[in-house]
């Protein structure tokens, strides 16, 4: 009895600070229904029918900090493993997206054609290739403001929502994340290993529309409140000057081009693949490079002819036409 008196006393106390500890406009269920919208209205599928571009600004000030503070030798405590991966940019349409990371830039397009350029230790571009992407989980779009799934978005068993309110046609949002909602953002989203940090999440939205102007995560465990990882997102605007360079280096050149042909599973071929036919025909520029990614669930073999029957050996000269065929076979 003393349990359900005490439950119920945490449940009337929980219920007080929901609507005495913050600014809220509606009821705890009105927002958490709030947040459901939310989630719904910036799935990219969405987003990109309602508008031509979405442009995104990603901060990561968490990770900035403690490659800053590495050692010569020394590497990124990472669970990812890999700080080059981390995302700054993003811009998106309904024919192609780019996306600038530490380490790399990608230019997709929705043929499965992909320019990407690797970047050295100083910053510079060290590589220049083209990628034919074959694999089944393809997909040209690379961001997302939101996570795949809902569940992931708001959890309402270690989340709470401190304040949702509406001004100046915005929807402010204030969300306090406990100890195991923390860590999971820390490892899952930033990659890193959690070190007692404790989040709280700032949206600010569209009040009609639901679509996020900017999300903030925000350290509150040290004296002075550190933003960790932000994303500040545009809608039916320019991109930077850099989308379309990239895509002039590919596309256009001084020097000579040639005919560029992947073919995945041809249907010429003597011995059935393991998937239909997909082509990707392109030009290619002088001295750089052509690759291809192939869905890891296959083992492949690739050809210099369509009837797959003459295996390719050696390198490409980068000053040629190219034409490869790749046969697939389920692991």
């Amino acid at each position: 009895m003393k349990k359900i008196i005490s439950l119920l006393l945490v449940a009337v106390l929980c219920l007080f600070c929901f609507a005495g500890c913050g600014k809220m406009d509606i009821s705890e269920e009105e927002a958490i229904s709030g947040m459901q919208s939310i989630y719904e209205a910036n799935k990219t599928a969405l987003l990109l029918t309602n508008h031509k571009s979405l442009s995104y600004d990603i901060k990561n000030p968490y990770i900035e900090e403690k490659i800053a503070a590495l050692e010569v030798g020394e590497t990124l405590a990472s669970t990812l493993g890999d700080a080059a991966a981390y995302k700054s940019y993003a811009y998106e349409t309904n024919d192609f997206a780019y996306i600038k990371k530490n380490g790399s830039t990608e230019y997709r397009m929705a043929n499965r054609l992909l320019y990407f350029y690797n970047y050295d230790d100083e910053g510079q571009i060290a590589k220049k290739s083209y990628y034919g992407m074959f694999g089944s989980d393809y997909a040209y779009c690379s961001f997302s403001i939101v996570p795949a799934y809902d569940t992931d978005w708001f959890d309402k068993v270690h989340e709470t929502i401190k304040e949702y309110y509406e001004k100046d046609g915005e929807l402010h949002i204030l969300i306090e994340m406990d100890e195991i909602e923390s860590k999971y953002f820390i490892e899952d989203t930033l990659h890193c290993d959690y070190d007692n940090e404790m989040i709280k999440k700032e949206i600010i939205t569209d009040a009609k529309t639901y679509e996020i102007k900017k999300i903030s995560y925000i350290n509150t465990a040290e004296k002075e409140e550190k933003t960790v990882y932000s994303v500040e997102a545009e809608y039916d605007v320019e991109p930077k000057a850099e989308v379309e360079e990239m895509r002039k280096d590919f596309e256009d050149s001084d020097g000579a081009q040639y005919n560029g042909l992947l073919v995945l599973n041809p249907a010429t071929s003597t011995t059935p693949g393991a998937t239909p036919e997909i082509r990707i025909e392109f030009k290619v520029n002088a001295g750089y490079s052509i690759s291809y990614k192939i869905d890891p669930a296959y083992s492949y073999t690739v050809y210099t002819d369509p009837a797959c029957t003459n295996v390719a050996s050696g390198s490409w000269d980068k000053n040629s036409d190219i034409a490869r065929y790749i046969l697939t076979k389920k692991k």
